[in-house]
């Protein structure tokens, strides 16, 4: 079984969706004080993750929208067959995190929440 996704990449300096067979994924999801999260942008790479971070907060600053947050998450997609039927599914388990650069490098760092 191949898991597919429809996810966002760097390519030239800009991001663009593209449909991918990976197991392992980041995603970023807005939110404001006290509320859910709004949508989750999905991208392929940790560095990926940081760089539509830095876009969605210029993004926020261009349009002097204030008090946005960000959730990031881990996603690590596994075959296990389930309880039930016993057939083989995908389970999504997901880490929430933060994302941070060191010199030229960027990491994603597991929280709990």
């Amino acid at each position: 079984m191949e898991h597919t996704i429809k996810l966002h990449t760097r390519e030239n300096g800009r991001f663009v969706e593209k449909t991918v067979s990976t197991d392992r994924y980041f995603s970023i999801a807005p939110y404001q004080e006290y509320d859910d999260d709004i949508d989750e942008t999905f991208v392929l790479s940790v560095v990926d993750l940081y760089y539509m971070w830095l876009e969605m907060k210029n993004g926020d600053k261009v349009c002097g929208e204030r008090g946005w947050k960000y959730h990031f998450y881990h996603h690590e997609i596994k075959v296990e067959p389930n309880r039930m039927t016993g057939k083989p599914e995908f389970f999504d388990y997901v880490t929430p995190g933060k994302v941070y650069r060191r010199g030229n490098k960027v990491f994603f760092k597991a929280v709990s929440e």
